[in-house]
């Protein structure tokens, strides 16, 4: 009897305890697509881009730069009547690895410059902005590309661009958003009457 009265209580809690809410309308789904896409130079015009967005957009270098310097000093000694001359070579390396962010400061359809950190400002020129028939990338800009070597100068001082730099052109984020609206409607079918 105990039992009895144990389950038929618990039926009756049961039965007055809420009801569950039915599920929420689903709401519409947002997709965002990250891409990271070349920065070509129909984009300042296909999306308006001023100066000041220019300036609000993230750049990237897709490869890596290599830009070194070469001195050399020559130093002169006369010891017991033997002149030693004492040559030293020394080289600065300036290295910008692929993906590195930098800023746009200023430019057009033919050069951008960007910043990176330490004051290191690098010009990227569009080889078709003169005429090619296609839209093109903002390549690294260097003086006598040479077996894929270039000179350039970087706040007074020259240097040599090696290695991957003459194929270093600027990147973006671009982000798509794609709003996809979904309405789901249940149909019960239609009886004869």
């Amino acid at each position: 009897m105990k039992y009895i009265f144990l389950i038929v209580f618990s039926l009756l809690f049961i039965s007055c305890a809420e009801k569950p809410a039915p599920a929420p309308t689903p709401e519409p789904v947002l997709i965002q697509k990250i891409e990271h896409s070349d920065f070509m130079s129909n984009m300042i015009e296909e999306y308006s881009l001023s100066q000041e967005n220019l300036k609000k957009i993230q750049f990237y270098t897709s490869n890596e730069i290599v830009l070194s310097k070469q001195s050399q000093v020559e130093s002169i000694k006369i010891s017991k009547g033997v002149l030693f001359v004492d040559k030293t070579n020394s080289s600065n390396e300036i290295i910008i690895k692929a993906s590195t962010p930098c800023l746009f400061v200023k430019g057009d359809k033919k050069l951008i410059t960007v910043l990176f950190d330490n004051n290191v400002k690098l010009n990227f020129v569009n080889p078709c902005a003169n005429g090619c028939m296609t839209n093109s990338r903002y390549y690294l800009a260097a003086e006598n590309w040479a077996d894929k070597t270039g000179t350039l100068e970087l706040n007074g001082v020259k240097y040599k661009a090696l290695g991957m730099s003459a194929e270093t052109y600027l990147t973006i984020d671009k982000k798509s958003l794609n709003n996809n609206n979904v309405e789901s409607v249940i149909l019960k079918g239609k009886l004869l009457q």
